[in-house]
């Protein structure tokens, strides 16, 4: 009888890791990235977002890592190590099946705040004291946004960023049903000593997506610069001011 109970445990405990490691390695799926429910616990007040023309875009990660079922915000301030690369070219950008962009829609939340991602410092010299200043652990920006969630589905570590930037846009379609950039894309004049975004397989990035007050209803979508193309979010419909399809910006 003991002898049975015996191998009832043992069962029931090699059981329980396996199923413990299947779950581990779970392959991240499209229906898995659409049913992730984010929680919002900050009440700080929230208002939409207005523009006149085509402004720069300012999309950053405000969470890195293994995604659940119902996650709760925290707007991290600071990305973890090792989702940041400081050598440059390691990893290669996504191809349009590798990522999934999604717009929750059905949510509301805070906007994320750039994260500059710096070098480690290198060690003070004998005898300075010196410290790095402390950055909040925490900041929910107050323009009204809808939950971005990009998933890996690829086996590769993916570069989807750099210096706490997601190369993502805002696009409309304008009266005529094109599909026209409201946005233009950040770029840094300088890179030196920012490092680039990392996302490992099965793993999700969570961003926000502004959302604006206007006097043209139209559908939008969220374009990301991929390795050899645009990859799109899937559509939703919103508001912006029509004169943000006009890039006003002087080039020289």
């Amino acid at each position: 009888m003991k002898t049975q109970s015996y191998v009832y445990i043992l069962v029931s405990v090699i059981l329980f890791f396996l199923v413990q490691q299947l779950k581990k390695n779970r392959d991240l799926t499209l229906e898995y990235i659409h049913s992730i429910q984010l929680i919002d616990t900050f009440s700080s007040t929230l208002h939409l977002d207005t523009a006149s023309e085509r402004k720069v875009a300012g999309y950053h990660p405000i969470f890195i890592g293994p995604p659940k079922r119902k996650m709760t915000l925290a707007y991290q301030f600071e990305i973890e190590d090792r989702y940041v690369d400081f050598s440059w070219g390691n990893y290669q950008r996504p191809q349009t099946d590798e990522i999934e962009i999604y717009v929750d829609n059905q949510g509301i939340i805070g906007s994320g705040k750039n994260i500059f991602i710096p070098p480690p410092p290198p060690p003070p010299p004998p005898g300075l004291d010196f410290h790095m200043p402390e950055l909040p652990e925490h900041y929910r920006g107050e323009i009204r946004s809808y939950p971005v969630i990009i998933g890996n589905l690829s086996k590769d570590y993916l570069d989807i960023g750099f210096g706490g930037y997601l190369p993502l846009i805002l696009e409309a379609k304008d009266s005529s049903g094109q599909w026209q950039p409201v946005q233009r894309k950040f770029t840094f004049s300088c890179g030196m000593g920012l490092g680039s975004i990392i996302l490992p397989p099965n793993e999700v990035a969570l961003s926000t997506c502004p959302l604006y007050q206007g006097d043209y209803q139209t559908r939008m979508r969220l374009a990301f610069w991929g390795l050899d193309d645009f990859i799109y979010s899937n559509e939703f419909v919103g508001w912006i001011n029509y004169d943000q399809f006009t890039d006003k910006k002087r080039y020289y």
